[in-house]
């Protein structure tokens, strides 16, 4: 783990999600890595990954729809450490936080993305293994159409 800077991280706040450095509690009271949501998400992903015929000589690609501050990008990255994972959302405030967490987390395998997904996206042309989206559909225009 890089270091964690609690200035920083106080100083980005206030914080919805909560995150654990060296056994202390920070931020928010909502806690990602705990989330049944994402580590339903992982146990199924990897049951399939499993099960398919799919070979290893391509890293893994996650695209994780509105990652806000990152709790579960972190906890994504660090199920799949192999895999390239691309976290968007449309809150410059919420992608600091979530770079800050990455960063001193030690994750180098995301990559974050301003984008409004009310509108074309360019995260949303290309191909991934899995999609996570959790906590979007109700911010959207037109969910159906985002889920087409």
């Amino acid at each position: 783990m890089n270091e964690f800077d609690v200035a920083q991280f106080e100083a980005l706040g206030p914080w919805i999600t909560g995150f654990e450095f060296a056994g202390a509690q920070y931020g928010g009271q909502y806690r990602a890595d705990t989330d049944s949501r994402v580590l339903r998400f992982i146990a199924k992903f990897r049951e399939r990954f499993a099960a398919s015929n799919r070979g290893r000589d391509q890293p893994l690609r996650i695209l994780e729809c509105g990652c806000l501050e990152g709790g579960h990008t972190s906890v994504l990255a660090q199920a799949f450490p192999e895999a390239e994972i691309s976290a968007v959302d449309v809150r410059e405030t919420s992608l600091e936080k979530a770079k800050f967490i990455l960063s001193a987390s030690g994750i180098t395998n995301v990559r974050l993305t301003k984008e409004n997904l009310n509108e074309p996206s360019s995260a949303l042309s290309q191909q991934y293994d899995a999609i996570f989206c959790v906590g979007l559909l109700y911010h959207l225009l037109r969910p159906a159409e985002f889920l087409e």
